[in-house]
């Protein structure tokens, strides 16, 4: 196939499983409707790979994929959900197979880099602009208040844009192309700075921190010591700066983090960890195949609902909501991955591979990016360039020892026509 129609077609898989940002002006058919056809037909294609595929990544995928579709048996037996209402909220999640498809046909990880960092750039311009227009909300479900815009929160109007995986994918590409010098700085540079702007501009504490110990310790580790020195110096510079300008989002985090800590096990999220962890699933098929995913028209979603009118968010508390849902299945698949993530080297071209997966193991107690749509692309995508890249490293080593094998051979070759040679290595040769 040719590489333009490869990236395009990519480019179309990612935009559709976003469900187009969530772009609320396409209605149900284009922007629900359509993007569940297609990735159903995309997992329904690479599921017949899915035993074809080899890679330190291929178990846990697999058992990934295994837990996500039969989460839709469990929905059926448990809560008596429709299959139809089950796989229409869980499909869109089950990008994983994917994987095996890009598998497959060794799809190229250059070509995918480049890709994701376009939809970087669109995921950022699209972002400034509802952020400038918060009173309609033109993407995203999340925080929109009841006059349909988006609410002030932590001191700040808060759009939690969607499809924010591949946002911090491009961002975590741009910064391992920049310390390995590869690639365009005036692309990847921008993008590395958007990586420090954002999670502040969305007041998301979790992500500011994780971003800000992960930018200290890669620029600390790769850069020699006069750069670690200015580097240091730049950043307490701009951290005092900051504090001093008193900006409603510094007070709004601040006062977040203050309340939370005074809460304690009172804390909405810890009744909620708790309560889906102990209590919800009840019984010993739930607390190992799940629940399976709730369907707004079932009772199943009704209990749900009822919750959520609570506070009690399955998002909120993230891998224990994970673990309602699909059940121990699902846990160990990311247990896995994430052994691997500190396991398995890789060049350090490609640490964004870690550094996305560390992402989500950092978030993954109050963050539902395990498992959210907005995140699927996005990981199946790392798991895809991690397996690979490690599986070209092999190949690469092979060739190498073939190569010198056959130096080996044609050397002692040559030796064994010298005058005075035994005839029985010439004939041996």
């Amino acid at each position: 196939m040719n590489r333009y129609i490869q990236a395009v077609a990519v480019f179309f898989v990612i935009f559709i499983s976003l469900k187009f940002f969530e772009a609320r002006f396409l209605g149900d058919m284009i922007g629900i409707k359509i993007p569940f056809l297609f990735v159903l037909l995309i997992v329904s294609i690479s599921l017949i790979y899915i035993f074809k595929c080899k890679g330190a990544f291929v178990l846990p995928a697999q058992l990934l994929t295994f837990a996500m579709l039969f989460s839709i048996v469990s929905a059926y037996l448990v809560w008596g959900q429709g299959v139809m209402d089950s796989m229409v909220k869980t499909i869109p999640l089950t990008l994983i197979p994917f994987f095996f498809l890009l598998a497959k046909y060794k799809y190229p990880v250059k070509t995918l880099e480049n890709i994701i960092l376009v939809f970087g750039y669109i995921y950022f311009v699209l972002y400034m602009y509802q952020l400038l227009n918060p009173d309609t909300a033109y993407f995203g479900y999340a925080l929109v208040d009841d006059t349909g815009g988006y609410r002030e929160s932590r001191g700040v109007t808060r759009v939690v844009f969607p499809g924010a995986g591949i946002f911090w994918l491009a961002c975590f590409i741009s910064l391992s192309k920049l310390i390995s010098n590869q690639g365009n700085k005036y692309i990847l540079v921008p993008l590395v700075l958007l990586g420090l702007a954002v999670p502040v501009l969305q007041a998301t504490r979790q992500l500011i921190g994780f971003v800000v110990i992960l930018y200290f310790l890669h620029f600390g580790f790769q850069l020699s010591l006069a750069k670690k020195i200015i580097v240091s110096f730049l950043l307490i510079i701009g951290g005092i700066y900051v504090g001093a300008l008193n900006l409603p989002v510094i007070e709004g985090l601040y006062q977040e983090t203050h309340d939370t800590t005074s809460e304690g096990t009172k804390y909405i999220r810890f009744i909620t960890g708790g309560y889906y962890l102990t209590e919800f699933s009840d019984t010993f098929y739930t607390k190992i195949m799940g629940n399976g995913f709730p369907a707004d028209r079932s009772d199943y979603g009704a209990v749900t609902i009822r919750l959520i009118e609570k506070g009690m968010f399955l998002e909120d508390v993230g891998i224990i909501g994970l673990y309602s849902q699909v059940g121990i299945i699902g846990i160990i698949a990311w247990l896995f991955i994430w052994y691997k993530s500190f396991t398995v080297i890789l060049p350090k071209e490609y640490y964004y591979c870690k550094y996305y997966l560390w992402m989500l193991l950092f978030t993954c107690l109050t963050s539902g990016s395990i498992y959210t749509v907005h995140y699927a692309i996005s990981t199946t995508l790392v798991l895809y360039i991690y397996n690979q890249v490690k599986l070209n490293e092999r190949y690469k080593l092979k060739q190498v020892i073939k190569l010198l094998l056959r130096r080996k051979l044609v050397r002692e070759a040559h030796d064994s026509r010298r005058p005075g040679a035994p005839a029985y290595v010439v004939s041996k040769v």
